[in-house]
């Protein structure tokens, strides 16, 4: 991550926590019901007049947005995964079979799945944005992994939605996740790199091996960094930690939180 990106992050946040504390003041000090009936009869805030455009956007958006789309489809010699998450929730499945699959339900209708070579890409974001639409069903990716294969490389980017692996370990020489505000869950076997950019979202990591056949290189800022028990976070905090391994760790974390652990279990 960036300096000024984890500055803007970190300003975010405070901003936040300032315009909550601005929100609880006004809730307990500010305008009551009759105030408010006033204001609108007399004519000072002009709802229909000035806000009616902004409502039929609303509405234009949400027809949009009603369109879901379902997916199901194989892909064979893929050695490589980039994964653009959004604000979908993504499971993915190591199996014992020769050809990834990918299904998917209530997926946006900017959702995008093609194969370039060796390289499977996925783009699950909206076409349009809606504002109206909150706590509907979240969309959901399943995608099954031939669990023998070494892939060469994962790029995933989390947005806000939610990546988790199921039942197994996925087997890959270099893996690059950008978490924004989701959730990632993740068991791996790293050969070669492992790097995570945290902004304030969750990543949690399980990886096949000891913590000392990986170098560390971490950054963090408000949030927290936890590796095999040992936590590095404090604010600033920048630590180069050498075991004379050939494998790496490169983490940068915002506000949120990354938390790697081991196990020694032999994948073949």
């Amino acid at each position: 991550m960036k300096k000024s990106t984890k500055a803007l992050l970190i300003a975010a946040f405070c901003c936040g926590l300032i315009g909550l504390s601005f929100c609880l003041a006004s809730f307990f000090f500010g305008i009551n019901e009759r105030t408010m009936t006033g204001v609108i009869q007399e004519g000072r805030v002009q709802l229909d007049e000035k806000l009616g455009w902004f409502r039929n956007i609303g509405t234009d958006l949400t027809k949009s947005e009603d369109e879901s789309t379902e997916f199901s489809e194989e892909y064979a010699n893929v050695t490589e995964l980039d994964l653009d998450l959004g604000d979908t929730a993504c499971i993915l499945i190591p199996y014992d079979g020769a050809r990834w699959k990918v299904k998917g339900s209530l997926l946006p209708t900017g959702f995008k799945c093609e194969q370039d070579g060796t390289k499977l890409k996925i783009k699950s974001k909206k076409s349009t944005w809606n504002f109206w639409k909150f706590g509907n069903e979240t969309a959901s990716l399943e995608i099954y992994i031939p669990e023998r294969e070494l892939l060469e490389e994962m790029k995933i980017d989390v947005g806000t939605g939610e990546l988790t692996v199921e039942d197994g370990v996925i087997r890959c020489k270099k893996l690059e996740v950008d978490c924004g505000v989701g959730n990632s869950s993740l068991r791996m076997d790293i050969r070669e790199e492992m790097k995570i950019d945290c902004g304030v979202g969750e990543v949690d990591v399980t990886l096949v091996g000891k913590s000392t056949d990986f170098d560390y290189n971490l950054q963090c800022g408000v949030g927290e960094v936890v590796i095999d028990g040992e936590s590095y976070g404090s604010i600033g905090a920048e630590k180069k930690v050498s075991h004379d391994a050939e494998k790496e760790i490169r983490i940068d974390c915002g506000v949120g939180s990354v938390s790697v652990e081991f196990e020694e279990e032999d994948v073949q």
